[in-house]
């Protein structure tokens, strides 16, 4: 055999070497993307193998953030669809034990002193407070002042109005889209400081500052500044939808100040711890979308923001179009069983929380709850 001959034959053994190494090193990597597709499907939905490719940064991206889109048919009126779209950041559990709550009794609070800082000066001339439930008129029998504050003890609520700011039409026709269309000689962030300071000078902890709604489209301007109240440092929310939220305040301010406020006025003394949870119970934030996507037909979810009005159901079903763009893990209160630990769910569109509608999904049971 001359050299030249195993020359070739050297030389083609050790392409044929190389090319099984290439192969088993393709098959690992296949091997390993194929188990990683195996993972992701089962906790992210199978729409996520489609969407794969191999780089690191986009391993990230897939872990950090979801997105998914469910249609399903309503349950009241089944002719109308409801689609939830997640569009979000994946929160993380906060490493520390949380616990079920009870309501038990409204917070210790004054209404005589609340009454006092909100009407200031002229709270000298209403007539003495009764039953909780009051009716202001002036000193004299048959003049009403159109001012109320109500108080009551077995819920909470809290109702103060001046004058003809029970009038203030807070409809979504009125509503404006940001601070830039409004008529007002008070700046947003003026505005809020003046609720703070309500708050500080009546002794009411545990409140903060939510958002902010705009109105004066028709009517003359002024804002709807909500607060949510906090419980062992995490948001409390219900019924966020309608205003109605049972642990939330609403100030309505314009150009004269605070002109009503409404809500239940809750602290820590309102609550009484009932069962503890540990984080290890607690569902993960992608079986929570889990949840909603199973849940879909039966949430209702109200809105105050024109945007949405044309995905409103006229058939009970609430909104048919359900932008879901940031969760967070919080206490939701349900009106039949208590404060409940729930991933909160936000609506909004491009991105941006107007956390005018939200529902929940039961941190530990994963039932939803909704307005």
């Amino acid at each position: 055999m001359t050299n030249n001959v195993k020359y070739v034959l050297i030389l083609g053994i050790i392409c044929l070497y190389l090319s099984g190494c290439k192969n088993v090193s393709h098959e690992s990597n296949i091997e390993h993307h194929s188990s990683y597709f195996a993972a992701s499907s089962e906790q992210f939905g199978t729409d996520y193998k489609a969407k794969f490719e191999s780089t690191a940064e986009q391993y990230e991206t897939i872990e950090n953030h979801i997105t998914r889109e469910t249609t399903v048919k309503c349950v009241i009126e089944p002719s109308e669809t409801r689609t939830i779209k997640f569009d979000l950041d994946i929160p993380e559990v906060c490493e520390f034990t949380y616990c079920n709550y009870e309501f038990s009794k409204v917070g210790q609070y004054n209404i005589g002193d609340i009454v006092q800082i909100f009407f200031g000066e002229r709270a000298k001339d209403f007539s003495a407070f009764e039953d909780c439930v009051i009716q202001i008129y002036h000193n004299s029998a048959d003049v009403y002042d159109n001012s109320l504050a109500e108080l009551d003890e077995s819920k909470g609520r809290l109702y103060l109005v001046d004058g003809d700011a029970a009038a203030l039409d807070f409809s979504s026709d009125n509503m404006l889209k940001n601070f830039d269309e409004m008529m007002i000689n008070i700046a947003e962030d003026e505005a809020i400081a003046i609720c703070d300071k309500f708050l500080n000078d009546c002794g009411i902890t545990g409140y903060r500052y939510d958002y902010t709604l705009y109105y004066g489209a028709m009517q003359p301007a002024f804002y709807s500044i909500r607060y949510y109240y906090e419980l062992d440092s995490l948001p409390t929310s219900s019924r966020i939808s309608n205003g109605e939220g049972l642990c939330n305040l609403t100030f309505f301010v314009d150009d004269n100040g605070i002109v009503k406020i409404k809500g239940r006025l809750f602290d820590e003394s309102s609550f009484r711890g009932k069962e503890s949870i540990s984080t290890a119970q607690i569902i993960s934030p992608q079986k929570a979308i889990d949840y909603a996507e199973e849940q879909a037909a039966v949430i209702r979810c109200g809105n105050e923001t024109p945007e949405f009005d044309k995905y409103f159901s006229d058939h009970g079903e609430g909104l048919l179009y359900l932008p879901v763009c940031e969760m967070r893990l919080g206490y939701w209160f349900s009106e039949y069983e208590g404060i409940k630990l729930a991933w909160i769910f936000y609506i909004g569109d491009n991105n941006v929380a107007e956390k005018s509608g939200a529902f929940a999904i039961d941190a530990v049971s994963g039932k939803v709850y909704y307005y």
